[in-house]
């Protein structure tokens, strides 16, 4: 005697996010990026970031250091900056050096640094110039919310 046939169907969204929780959970290396996946986990089930968004953001977690993400987290504001912070985070941007920091995030899709065309009146015959826009992409944006509190764009906020 065994379960009923419909009670054991799990259907292949389901078994495909087990899946990736399984294997994300299996390749972490500090126990405190596992208490970040569950926390996005959390926003998953409370709908405040779709399966596509959970899938996207627990793969930086899973590639990136944790420095690295606790240096993302800090340089955008989410963590308070007093003496402490300050100091452990000089120290890790004076090690790793900011070019490799800005490329880590960019490989991430977490910033992106873009050429804009302006124009300029008055400027003679060049009135185009191209200037460097930088900072975070709207994915970078939604993943520094996991970093400290939800502020803007979840509808759950989760401590």
């Amino acid at each position: 005697m065994g379960f009923p046939a419909h009670e054991l169907k799990i259907s292949n969204t389901k078994k495909r996010l087990f899946e990736k929780i399984l294997f994300t959970i299996d390749k972490i290396d500090e126990s405190e990026k596992t208490m970040l996946l569950g926390k996005v986990f959390k926003h998953l089930i409370v709908g405040n970031i779709n399966l596509v968004q959970y899938f996207r953001i627990s793969r930086v977690i899973e590639n990136m250091m944790l420095d690295e993400i606790n240096y993302f987290f800090y340089s955008h504001g989410y963590y308070k900056h007093n003496d402490d912070t300050r100091k452990k985070y000089y120290n890790y941007m004076e090690l790793v050096g900011e070019q490799n920091l800005k490329s880590i995030m960019i490989k991430n899709d977490l910033y992106e640094i873009k050429d804009e065309l302006t124009y300029q009146e008055n400027r003679g015959p060049q009135q185009y110039m191209i200037n460097k826009k930088e900072g975070l992409t709207n994915f970078g944006m939604l993943f520094c919310e996991f970093g400290f509190e939800s502020r803007f764009y979840l509808k759950v906020p989760i401590e």
